[in-house]
């Protein structure tokens, strides 16, 4: 990818090109005012291709939080059954072959009840 640098004046006078330039020559434009960097103009589809990814980039550091928490403070950690509970959601519901099958998943949320 090309990086072209113009002045704000520049960018202002001749707007088109400038537009064109970011959008289909595939190029970033840096717009400095006062000799300093301000703002940068690329194409949309590169634009969003930036935002995805840097959505992903967030996600992975919460992720990295959150284990971290989790593995200096095991307590702070919540059973699906426990959850399930807190938002007054019913369980699962399992015929008696299912549970059985997939019982050993976690004790905790997949226990056989009578009745089902």
């Amino acid at each position: 990818m090309t990086t072209i640098t113009v002045t704000s004046d520049h960018a202002h006078t001749n707007w088109q090109k400038t537009l064109d330039a970011a959008s289909t020559a595939n190029a970033e434009v840096v717009i400095e005012q006062d000799g300093k960097p301000t703002a940068t103009l690329v194409n949309y589809a590169l634009f969003e291709e930036m935002k995805r990814k840097l959505l992903i980039l967030h996600g992975l550091k919460k992720a990295k939080k959150n284990r971290h928490e989790r593995l200096e403070n095991p307590s702070s950690t919540i059973t699906l059954a426990d959850l399930t509970a807190k938002l007054n959601l019913a369980a699962p519901s399992l015929s008696s072959q299912h549970s059985e099958s997939i019982g050993w998943l976690h004790p905790l949320l997949f226990t056989p009840h009578a009745g089902r």
